[in-house]
């Protein structure tokens, strides 16, 4: 008999691969905890997630305390289930939605479930072609062209750490009483100390969806949804949230969101101050290094990006060696693990678990690394940018039609029937309804050459398309 999840993980235990990826506890714990101990289900006194009045309730107004909400909800399946009730409570069935198309898949199912018909706005993006914030002035643009939009979704931060202009989107959106629904997955560590970007919920932002286990010690797939805002509904929302959740929730999940907050509410300012000063001197050293180009606070202001989160370390790569090689050299001969290879860039994240120790082995890693590998002068870029343009049918009904796998050579012009997914970040290529150009497919076949994993394209090289 063979386990092979539980052999992988107690290898990779043995291995003891520092982790510079989420989830943010990076297997320390910060306080005790037994998990089986902690495993129950609605017991006496144990309150009901789907309809809390007891403890329950309680750490979810202490939770919405902590993060300035008018009410904050415990997200037991992560942040998805949060975005896709979040839609679906601002847009009925082909009601138009202005969504980021930078936005990670669950958005994209969120908007399909709803039945709603997307307006995409794209992101600015870099002289290295990364995606990075959501212009304001766009904003305002799509606003003009598509008065009948009820709601805007943007992510921010994004995968990189780029941060949009919440404050003034929100500001043009509240102007004609429009909801901001942000996507701060991977900023529940903002707003703890200045060190890091301002928090979403307080720049105006309506509804605001946070994976705690990116960036704070907890497990992963927790998450915390909160409302401030009187032109979201509430009721509607955790009716949603309620349909998409599951009826069994963790409490082990439930009592380690609570135990953080709990800690945070009384140690933030000591925790968060000597992660900022452990950091900044981090970023100090690694800004000297020539052949891994730290981006930093020269990208503010470019390409719409009003803040940046410096606890991603997001390094342009260009070396003679296919970055997912670079990342298994890492593992190899450095016994560390990046978040994310992209095409010629990097990303590691940290949090406040990661200690002096931790980044002195980091630093001195790529100190190593630097005399020992050939770097090359030409570029590709990091993504491939993709024509803007609005899908031809609805997700929602271009889901339900009739589907064919096709050679990928072969589907110019054709509609996309499912989605296509780099792997790191979560964010489609491809949507279903969007029509298939040229572009789109030497984009897939160039990501795939470079050893990203695409979900939706199968190993002959197919994918589905509409068969219309």
């Amino acid at each position: 008999m063979t386990a092979p999840i539980y052999s992988f993980l107690e290898e990779l235990n043995k291995k003891n691969i520092y982790p510079f990826h989420m989830p943010g506890h990076k297997r320390k714990a910060l306080f005790n905890i037994d998990p089986f101990s902690f495993d129950i289900t609605e017991i006496c006194g144990a309150d009901n997630l789907h309809k809390p009045d007891g403890i329950i309730k309680q750490a979810q107004q202490l939770m919405a305390k902590l993060a300035g909400a008018d009410e904050s909800f415990f997200c037991v399946n992560g942040s998805s289930a949060a975005l896709m009730a979040a839609i679906m409570s601002v847009c009925k069935p082909n009601e138009k939605i202005l969504a980021a198309r930078n936005c990670h898949r669950s958005v994209y199912n969120g908007i399909l479930l709803s039945g709603a018909s997307p307006v995409y706005i794209y992101p600015q993006n870099l002289e290295n072609s990364i995606p990075a914030g959501i212009s304001p002035h766009e904003t305002q643009e799509a606003l003009n062209l598509y008065p009948d939009i009820k709601a805007m979704i943007i992510t921010s931060p994004t995968y990189e750490g780029f941060c949009s202009n919440i404050k003034e989107i929100a500001d043009i959106l509240h102007k004609k009483n429009l909801p901001l629904i942000v996507d701060e997955a991977h900023g529940a560590h903002f707003g703890f100390d200045d060190y890091f970007p301002k928090s979403a919920l307080s720049q105006g932002a309506d509804l605001v969806i946070q994976s705690w286990h990116k960036t704070l010690p907890v497990f992963t797939q927790t998450g915390v949804a909160h409302i401030k805002s009187d032109i979201i509904d509430r009721d509607l929302f955790f009716s949603y949230l309620s349909m998409l959740q599951t009826t069994s929730p963790s409490y082990l999940f439930m009592a380690v969101l609570d135990k953080c907050r709990d800690i945070l509410q009384t140690q933030s300012d000591k925790l968060f101050k000597a992660y900022a000063q452990r950091l900044d001197e981090l970023r100090s050293s690694l800004l000297k290094l020539k052949k891994f180009r730290l981006i930093d606070k020269e990208i503010l202001n470019k390409a719409s990006i009003a803040q940046f989160d410096k606890g991603k370390l997001v390094f342009e790569i260009n070396c003679d060696k296919n970055v997912n090689l670079l990342e298994k050299m890492f593992i190899k001969d450095y016994n560390f693990q990046i978040e994310s290879a992209g095409l010629n860039h990097i990303i590691l994240m940290t949090s406040i678990m990661d200690t002096k120790k931790d980044f002195k082995m980091l630093l001195n890693a790529l100190n190593d690394a630097e005399t020992k590998l050939n770097f090359k002068a030409a570029k590709k870029p990091a993504y491939i940018k993709k024509e803007p343009s609005n899908p031809e049918i609805s997700p929602h009904n271009a889901f339900k039609l009739k589907k064919r796998l096709a050679d990928i050579n072969e589907c110019e012009n054709k509609i996309c029937a499912d989605f296509l997914i780099p792997y790191p970040p979560g964010v489609p290529l491809l949507a279903p309804g969007e029509i298939i150009k040229k572009s789109d497919i030497e984009a897939i076949k160039n990501i795939r050459q470079c050893g990203i994993n695409i979900i939706g394209l199968n190993n002959k090289y197919e994918i589905s398309v509409c068969d219309a």
